[in-house]
């Protein structure tokens, strides 16, 4: 899960991006501000989400709130006012329609309606007076309305506890596991195979735990992986080649799997020098879209964003006109469509590439 370790951020990026040339690709895509609606000075766009409507919604999680934009991001409009601890927002959707839901660090959210209106859901506590900090949340691609979510109980009856449960209606009641012994005690992203039922990931912080049974046994694998201490640690699965993964770190650049996580190896070719050692700023989410699963994305900090290209096996710089001092952790990509790109920034608000 993310938490905030942006209190120097614009210093930081601006230094960044003084610091290192970025290279521009070659065909200078157009980025296009969209912030029409938007609160944007001084502002972080913490994260952004692309539905697969008709209606070219798009959601961007601010400091003051989740705004929406339902003509592919022209203009925006407020749809649930902010809370504590922004900069730990993220939405999670299956893909095709259905509900979204929106972290809060202890606060869970769903939308039926596109992200028009928004309500809180119960969390997976064991007592009334417990508090369930997210750790990671991921929808069930293989069953309509699953939910699996993981995090930390503490309050109530008994010291701090890690927690796994899966929910088979969005969130409307739980189903508890008891991890086992052999079970991840802290988690930083959950993500679920959608070729094989009950397949779940859990990142954690000694490794990637593997489960086939939506939770109930778990096996530790990803050794390859370095000791996770940040707090900008993702996990990503390829949606067609399901055996492909990706963690991004706070402090160790990208890592990627071809074997369903039992092995790990660096994949930061093409990226600035900085990803693999700064601890501040990290790099965010593998994003892939609907267009070709074979070239992902990823947003970097004071570098901009970048597109895997699986010829050359490097990540090659896709930022043109970007402001890429601004750029931050937040992208998200139309699966459906023109396959339009969208990036959030600290202080500059969103900006969209059309392909």
């Amino acid at each position: 899960m993310r938490a905030g370790p942006f209190s120097r951020i614009g210093v930081t990026l601006v230094a960044l991006a003084a610091t290192v040339t970025v290279a521009r690709a070659v065909d200078a895509p157009v980025w296009r501000a969209q912030n029409n609606g938007l609160p944007v000075a001084s502002a972080a766009v913490w994260d952004l989400t692309v539905l697969d409507d008709a209606r070219g919604s798009v959601l961007a999680a601010l400091d003051a709130g989740v705004y929406r934009s339902i003509n592919h991001g022209r203009t925006w409009q407020l749809t649930l006012a902010g809370g504590d601890q922004p900069s730990q927002q993220r939405f999670v959707h299956a893909a095709g329609p259905g509900p979204v839901y929106l972290i809060r660090r202890t606060h869970l959210f769903r939308s039926d309606d596109s992200g028009a209106t928004w309500r809180p859901l119960r969390l997976p506590t064991s007592t009334p007076d417990a508090v369930f900090f997210i750790q990671g949340i991921a929808t069930d691609p293989t069953a309509a309305n699953g939910l699996y979510i993981a995090g930390e109980q503490s309050g109530g009856a008994g010291a701090p506890a890690f927690v796994f449960a899966s929910s088979p209606n969005g969130g409307e009641y739980w189903n508890t596991v008891t991890p086992p012994v052999q079970s991840p005690n802290h988690a930083f992203d959950v993500a679920a195979d959608r070729r094989h039922p009950g397949w779940v990931f859990v990142l954690a912080a000694d490794g990637l735990y593997r489960s086939h049974d939506h939770g109930y046994t778990w096996s530790h694998v990803g050794f390859a992986l370095p000791e996770l201490l940040g707090s900008f640690e993702t996990l990503t699965i390829d949606p067609v080649r399901t055996r492909t993964m990706w963690v991004s770190t706070q402090h160790d650049g990208v890592w990627r799997s071809d074997n369903w996580g039992a092995t790990f190896a660096h994949a930061n070719q093409g990226l600035p020098p900085w990803v693999a050692f700064d601890f501040e700023i990290g790099v965010g989410r593998v994003v892939y879209d609907g267009l070709d699963h074979e070239r992902p994305y990823i947003a970097t900090p004071g570098a901009g964003i970048f597109r895997w290209a699986p010829e050359r096996t490097r990540w090659e710089p896709l930022n043109g006109n970007l402001p890429v001092e601004s750029v931050i952790q937040s992208l998200a990509v139309e699966k459906v469509g023109a396959g339009r790109l969208f990036v959030g920034t600290f202080g500059r608000g969103v900006f969209r590439l059309d392909r």
